[in-house]
This record gives C-alpha cells, structure tokens and sequence, in this order.
C-alpha cells in the first residue's frame, strides 16, 4: 500500500528535502507509520473471524451429535446399562456445548473490541491527518 502516508512514501520526502538542501522543520513530530498496526488489527480481525466460523461450525456439530445421542437414548430405553452411559455422554456434550458457546460469546467480545481498536486507529490517523496540514 503505497499510499501518501506510508513510511516509504516518507522517507523519500526527507530524502528529497535534504537533496535540496531544505531543512526539515525541528518542531515536526516524529514519523510514525499507522499503517502497519492497523493492517496488524486487521489480520487479528480476520483471524477472529476464522476462530469464530470454527466455533460455530464446532458447536453446530456437536448439537447435532447432541441430537443423536437424544434420539438414540429414547429408542433405548430398556437397556439401563447403556442407557446410563448415554446420559453420561449427553451430560459431557452437554457440558461441551456450553462451554462452546461460552467460547462463541468471548469471540464475540473479541470481535466488539477489535472493531472499537478500528474505530480508534481510523481517529488518530484523522487527528494526524489534519496536524499534518
């Protein structure tokens, strides 16, 4: 992205401005590029993203193992031994579902503060914009 602001868009103007002989002005605050820790923000983002289709995906699936186990244990329910042990496995996919969604849920907190730290990248780089001029 070799935009106005990039660092090598930057650098060259010091370079121009000391080719001719122009010195920079003492009081201009120090180059900074913003654009590499948003690009960082977005690659989290885009990673989160991924977590979160996988968590969906994960839990969808074990809803529907869940199902089976359900259906499963209605159609057995004059053998008590395995019946004892389906419960047993419908309370762990149970538990495991939970815990999923629980996951589903902090994701989504990720994913709310991620897009606030985009906002607040999108600021800045405003604010710096116009102390630039």
């Amino acid at each position: 992205m070799d935009g106005p602001w990039s660092s090598q868009s930057l650098s060259s103007r010091g370079r121009d401005q000391e080719e001719e002989g122009a010195e920079p002005p003492q009081a201009s605050p120090p180059t900074v590029d913003y654009w590499e820790p948003l690009e960082a923000l977005w690659g989290q983002r885009q990673q989160l993203r991924e977590r979160l289709q996988e968590a969906e995906l994960e839990l969808s699936q074990r809803r529907l193992e869940l199902e089976r186990v359900t259906q499963r244990q209605e159609l057995i329910k004059e053998r008590p031994a395995l019946l004892e042990l389906e419960r047993f496995e419908r309370r762990a996919l149970e538990r495991k579902a939970a815990e999923l969604e629980e996951e589903l849920k902090a994701l989504a907190d990720l994913r709310a503060d991620n897009e606030r730290l985009k906002d607040e990248n999108a600021a800045l780089i405003r604010v710096i914009s116009r102390l630039a001029k």
